[in-house]
């Protein structure tokens, strides 16, 4: 019975530290968007970030291409931690991630505005924890999401 109650804190202690990483790269995705939108106002151009299966990176536009963000160390490359997931719709449809002929980007432009969006993150066979989310008019919000909602 020992055996049985110590592998049962030790699951809960496990759930608790997943449960606590989504959290903590939900807010970190937060603040790095949030970055990226005042970068692209104070210097009047385009950023997107690049979402990817595994992770997401930051992009500019420079003339007709995107091309890596250079000089901002905050908006490096970022890969997402063990089996932690990202979904992502925009127009209330879901966007193929991965796909290198049509890139799944979030676009914060110069004034400030953000084409709408919701980006999910979770862990893999399992409903997602934490919604990022992005309005027309740039605001951009997290939210939790309860057991069972989707």
């Amino acid at each position: 019975m020992l055996i049985g109650i110590i592998l049962s804190v030790a699951v809960l202690g496990t759930g608790g530290d997943r449960e606590a990483m989504a959290e903590t790269e939900a807010r970190r995705m937060l603040a790095l968007f949030r970055l990226a939108q005042e970068e692209a106002i104070l210097g009047r151009r385009e950023l997107a970030a690049r979402i990817l299966p595994d992770g997401y990176e930051f992009q500019v536009r420079e003339d007709e291409h995107w091309l890596p963000v250079q000089g901002i160390a905050a908006l490096r490359p970022r890969r997402l931690p063990g089996d932690l997931t990202i979904r992502l719709r925009q127009d209330d449809l879901p966007v193929p991630l991965g796909d290198a002929e049509k890139p799944a980007r979030i676009l914060f432009t110069s004034s400030g505005e953000t084409l709408p969006f919701v980006l999910e993150l979770g862990w893999a066979f399992e409903a997602p924890r934490w919604r990022l989310l992005g309005e027309a008019s740039g605001e951009l919000r997290l939210e939790a999401i309860d057991d069972g909602a989707a």
